[in-house]
């Protein structure tokens, strides 16, 4: 007698021979769809912790992933926390927590917590090909991790909608599309982003006590590309920050921002240094842009009917640009104690067209020499 498999048979008795063979090899832990019913904790020391389908971590549940464990994921699932459920990943310096696809280059789904209650707290973990969300008053804390290789069409490789506070300290993303950070107070300090294939960081309608500080920002894949976009009435603070080697603009501030403050932040070889639209406002302070190869910096109505960009800037230093200073439609300027390479009569006082003498800009190095002229303020 002859028997007939179909495809979907073949897939089935497949899934089911795969999860069976994973059960029964010596160190692998393998974990199937669930709703935690008590608080779980997942170890290296059990070997590799084989996640073949979604997990949920209920009100009042708390998963530990373990310092050391190593967390392989089946392409599309997820770990999700919701509800006031918690994920903590325990990872140290010597003992990172790695999450990864079981079929690179395919990517796992995500890790989220939604709603009020719910965190994640991550220390010392590397994400490989999966993303990261928070959503609905969800809170977060990242610190110490890598986050690299998750590109999937337009999902951000973070993403935090109306969540609570989000934290991201210390962490080095790479090989990704976007950061989007909607509607909550959001910290980055002391991260590393580069090569995304689009905006860096995206954030929209933050609230104040947000900011972005001691970061580098660098290496835009493709055309039209920024490193840091703000946009949708936000209030941000920009820090000490390295921003450099993206196609478009290196900060676009964009429709009705509040206010953003950049200071003491470094922007060479973009398109454009700094842009302020559409009604945003912005206070620049101590900042250089240099080797722009549109503008250094962009005051300009882009959505019309909403008006130029407005902005009060100190202490600047624009050199080597294609064109310092552009102003144009109802947008102002007032632009004081600054050195640029043209010479601006219309936008403030105060102000030098002499060079400002880096220490060498060929190589990256846009520190003042010690006798500078920007070093004692122009003017």
């Amino acid at each position: 007698m002859r028997f007939e498999v179909s495809e979907s048979d073949w897939g089935s008795l497949f899934c089911r021979n795969a999860l069976w063979l994973l059960s029964v090899i010596p160190g692998v832990l393998l974990v199937e769809g669930r709703v935690l019913n008590q608080d779980e904790q997942w170890n290296g020391t059990d070997g590799v912790v084989a996640v073949v389908e979604s997990v949920e971590v209920p009100n009042g549940r708390t998963l530990t992933i373990a310092a050391g464990t190593e967390v392989v994921m089946n392409p599309g699932v997820s770990i999700e926390v919701v509800n006031g459920g918690s994920l903590l990943i325990q990872g140290k310096p010597d003992q990172v927590v790695r999450l990864l696809s079981s079929d690179p280059p395919l990517n796992w789904g995500r890790i989220s917590a939604s709603g009020g209650g719910s965190r994640i707290i991550i220390e010392h973990a590397d994400f490989s090909h999966g993303q990261l969300v928070f959503l609905d008053g969800a809170e977060g804390r990242v610190e110490s991790s890598v986050f690299q290789d998750y590109i999937q069409g337009d999902k951000a490789i973070v993403k935090s909608i109306l969540s609570g506070p989000l934290v991201l300290r210390g962490c080095h993303f790479r090989r990704y599309y976007e950061l989007q950070l909607s509607g909550a107070v959001v910290v980055i300090e002391h991260c590393l982003f580069e090569n995304p294939t689009t905006d860096a960081i995206d954030i929209d309608g933050a609230p104040p006590g947000s900011r972005v500080a001691d970061s580098i920002l660098r290496f835009g894949l493709g055309p039209g590309v920024d490193g840091l976009d703000m946009d949708n009435g936000s209030t941000v603070l920009v820090e000490r920050c390295r921003i450099h080697h993206f196609t478009d603009k290196g900060i676009s501030i964009g429709a009705v921002n509040r206010e953003i403050t950049v200071r003491d932040t470094l922007i060479y070889r973009v398109g454009t240094g700094i842009a302020v639209k559409d009604d945003s406002y912005a206070l620049l302070e101590n900042n250089t842009l240099a080797e722009a190869s549109v503008v250094g910096l962009h005051l300009y109505e882009k959505n019309a009917g909403l008006g130029g960009g407005r902005a009060i800037a100190s202490n600047l230093v624009l050199w080597n640009n294609q064109r310092d200073v552009l102003v144009e439609n109802d947008s102002t300027l007032e632009l004081t104690s600054s050195i640029l390479q043209e010479s601006i009569l219309n936008h403030g006082e105060s102000n030098l067209a002499v060079s400002p003498e880096f220490v060498h800009p060929d190589l990256g190095d846009f520190q003042l020499k010690s006798d500078s002229p920007a070093r004692s303020g122009a003017g």
